[in-house]
């Protein structure tokens, strides 16, 4: 660009290296010393011609290189400086060309390219006083600024998005594909009168924007402003367009990346989410909830690319109050470990449930491992824990030694002789027994707790006896009970593992407790039934147990069905009491009986929407029958009580233990062009009525669309079911399909899914936004 504008040069002008080595000249220059571009070119300006020394010509420095003009004799004073600043202009544009074309080509990133913007602006009397590129958002009716410390804070709220539509330079540039040159302010007013207040500006005098092109029409615009007013000329414009040219290669090269790079992410975090759920589905889904033992478990997956491991945990009762305790460890990473840690788990839980004791389970085991491609060298320990004479048998065959945290806080490692790795040459593994007493806190882990580069075991046993102790003090009070040792288990691992961890570690805690629930017993009066009191008792009978909030919903859900059963079935007529009893086996089975002693009657041959609550009692809990007592009938039933582990941060399950609210709220909202009924609380059969009478308000007996949100509905017994199942039919039958909203895994959106109802309604998987509407608010009894 700078070459053509000083080819046209009357004088001879030269473009010297430092050492006066001719880099370019002029067909003037040329002619004044008798050769051709070509024959001078690389030659020495003083060797080549003589002739010029004590001549008038003048020299300056660019960066580089030195500039030589050799101006005519009768050149007047005010031309020769005409032509001194056209040079310099035309070599100052050439600079930024090339600058610019340099660092596009360099960038990787937005930032960097929003730098080399910020570059151009190089201090020179013509140089702008800010550059920017403002690009459009992917839904193409905005344009973004990328510098957004450019503007003065007065106005940059005004524009750093700016609405293609706008009546500005750049949303003008964009639309129509071509440059905008505005040379002082008067031509500003004209055009773009709205901007004349906000650029009335000493440093806002003039503007310049070019589109940036990208391979679909313009990706934004480039934006040069001057301090002052400023010709445009044809060369300048020209320089402009190319900048944003090379700006437009450098944006579509780095959006490609970028979007290259998002979907090797997506890859990675896919191909990780695949492993490490594989790894899950490997592992122990729930632990055994045991009279006088609470158990947690927590794993943490390698922060690396091979996020499978091979730790293993596992917690079987094995009968007479026997719990049989395993971690493990295979070597290596990624699904083959993870499938060979599959395999030692699965046969060790056999020999186990068989009745072996630690030691001989590790022995088969040992024989075992030498049949398995990739097994060897593996570790583990495995203990048998007597709960009733809190007597801990075990044996570790290469694992660590678990350890004992005492009330007080301080720990020790049980005194193990350990024996070889499974599969290797080595020592004889020995069984230990240790007696712990009430309050000792038995922690089990992988090695992925201990090692760390640089320090000895000693300091990893010591860190993680600290760390056990100080969460186990912290978390002494937390309620419920039940979730107070898996904040323990969460807040050592955390505190003993650390960012980029290239091992996995594994936390297998079992308190010992003198907590052993008595047997329970409610009574519920048929004429003013408390459900409401019968879940709350219940739910504090289970928390003392250890229970998880999944076994608390399905027991008050199955109890509940029953006590209502029994009261519109057995107590129609008349009045009584319905008892409900239940009772926690050492090998952590609840046990529970509901008896009445009213008239049931034949149920009809069409029931309709009745009947569902069997249904919905045989898929929360075990073993259900019913028995005619004459008068009276009696329900019983159990549940095998577990909690889940933790994976990562998250538990498995995800819904805390619902509060046994004692009231149901139900407001009412607008959604769109349906009506929205929010429901929270307890629905059954104290609390429907209400309900019932609200829903048929608002649907107009099913005439008019509506939704239903059941996300902080706490309890959904049969009796709401057979409500939403009437209102739903009736939609229909009216050519319309009612909306349910319920998270997936809360009550509703479980109890919605087991019965069937989301075959004639639509179940949508969304939150409770805040609502404002009226509330009506029905008391539980």
């Amino acid at each position: 660009m700078a070459r053509s504008a000083l080819d046209g040069v009357r004088d001879g002008v030269c473009v010297c290296a430092d050492e006066w080595t001719i880099r370019y000249l002029n067909p003037a220059a040329a002619r004044l010393m008798g050769r051709s571009v070509d024959e001078l070119t690389g030659k020495n300006i003083w060797t080549e011609f003589p002739d010029a020394v004590g001549s008038a010509h003048e020299t300056w420095r660019v960066d580089d290189q030195v500039i030589v003009v050799f101006a005519r004799a009768d050149e007047p004073g005010a031309e020769r400086q005409r032509l001194t600043t056209q040079i310099h202009d035309a070599l100052a544009r050439s600079q930024m060309l090339l600058a610019a074309s340099e660092a596009f080509t360099a960038a990787t990133t937005l930032t960097d390219i929003s730098v080399a913007v910020a570059n151009l602006v190089s201090g020179q009397p013509r140089s702008p006083a800010y550059v920017d590129i403002a690009l459009l958002e992917p839904d193409k009716r905005h344009l973004v600024r990328l510098r957004d410390d450019v503007l003065p804070i007065e106005i940059r709220h005004r524009y750093q998005r700016i609405p293609v539509a706008a009546d500005q330079p750049a949303a003008e540039c964009v639309r129509t594909g071509r440059p905008v040159f505005v040379e002082n302010l008067e031509q500003l007013a004209e055009r773009y009168p709205r901007l004349q207040v906000d650029w009335a500006a000493p440093d806002r005098q003039a503007t310049a924007c070019a589109p940036v092109p990208g391979p679909n029409g313009p990706l934004g615009a480039l934006v040069f402003v001057w301090a002052r007013p400023q010709t445009i000329d044809v060369a300048e414009q020209a320089i402009i367009t190319a900048i944003a040219g090379y700006a437009g290669h450098a944006v579509s090269r780095v959006r490609a990346m970028e979007q290259r790079m998002a979907e090797v992410r997506v890859q990675y975090e896919d191909t990780r989410a695949a492993m490490l759920l594989m790894q899950r589905t490997l592992l122990p889904n729930a632990l055994p909830v045991l009279p006088g033992l609470h158990l947690a478990a927590h794993y943490r997956a390698a922060d690396s690319e091979h996020t499978a491991g091979g730790d293993w945990f596992d917690a079987i009762p094995v009968g007479q109050g026997q719990l049989a305790l395993a971690v493990g460890d295979v070597v290596g990473h990624g699904a083959a470990a993870a499938a060979v840690m599959g395999q030692l788990r699965a046969v060790l839980a056999g020999f186990l449930v068989e009745g072996a004791d630690a030691g001989e389970a590790l022995a088969r085991l040992d024989r075992f491992v030498a049949r398995v491609p990739g097994a060897r060298g593996a570790t583990a320990w495995v203990g048998v824990l007597d709960s009733r004479q809190r007597l801990l048998r075990s044996a570790s065959c290469g694992h660590p030694s678990p350890m004992v945290i005492a009330m007080d806080g301080r720990h020790r490692n049980l005194p193990l002789t350990v024996g070889g790795p499974l599969g290797l040459p080595g020592p004889a593994h020995q069984i230990t027994e240790t007696s712990l007493v009430s309050g000792d806190l038995l922690l089990c882990y992988s090695d992925g707790l201990v090692e760390r580069s640089g320090r000895g075991l000693d300091h990893g046993f010591s860190a993680l006896g600290k760390a056990a102790a100080a969460a186990r003090r912290r978390y002494r009070d937390a309620q419920p009970t039940s979730r107070a040792l898996d904040l323990v288990c969460e807040l050592t691992v955390n505190t003993v593992t650390r960012a980029g961890q290239r091992d996995d570690a594994t936390l297998l805690a079992v308190e010992v407790t003198d907590s052993s629930p008595a047997p329970i017993c409610i009574e519920i009066a048929s004429d003013r039934p408390e459900l409401s009191r019968l879940r709350g008792e219940l739910a504090a009978w289970l928390g003392s147990a250890g229970a998880s909030a999944q076994d608390v919903r399905a027991v008050s859900l199955a109890v509940g069905e029953a006590v209502e059963n029994s009261i519109e079935h057995g107590y129609r007529d008349s009045s009584g009491t319905v008892r409900v009893e239940g009772v926690v086996s050492e090998d952590g089975r609840a046990s529970f009986t509901v008896t009445d002693r009213g008239r049931w009657r034949t149920p009809p041959a069409d029931p309709k929407h009745r009947g569902r609550g069997r249904v919905m009692m045989r898929q929360w809990v075990d073993n259900l029958e019913m028995e005619d007592l004459a008068p009276g009938t009696m329900v019983s039933f159990d549940h095998e009580l577990r909690r889940a582990p933790v994976f990562g941060s998250t538990p498995a399950d995800r819904y805390e233990a619902a509060d046994p609210a004692t009231e149901l709220r139900i407001t009412v909202a607008q959604t769109g062009d349906r009506p929205r009924l929010v429901v929270s609380g307890p629905v059954d059969m104290t609390t429907a009525g209400p309900l019932r009478r609200r829903l048929r308000d608002i649907s107009r007996g099913g005439l008019l669309p509506m939704s239903v949100d059941l996300t902080a509905v706490t309890h959904l017994g049969s009796v709401g079911i057979e409500l939403l199942y009437e209102i739903a039919e009736e939609t229909l039958h009216r050519g319309h399909r009612l909306r349910l909203l319920a998270p997936d895994g809360s009550p509703g959106a479980q109890a919605v899914r087991l019965t069937g109802l989301d075959t004639v309604a639509t179940l949508l998987d969304e939150g409770t936004p805040e609502v404002d509407g009226d509330v009506d608010r029905v008391s539980a009894v």
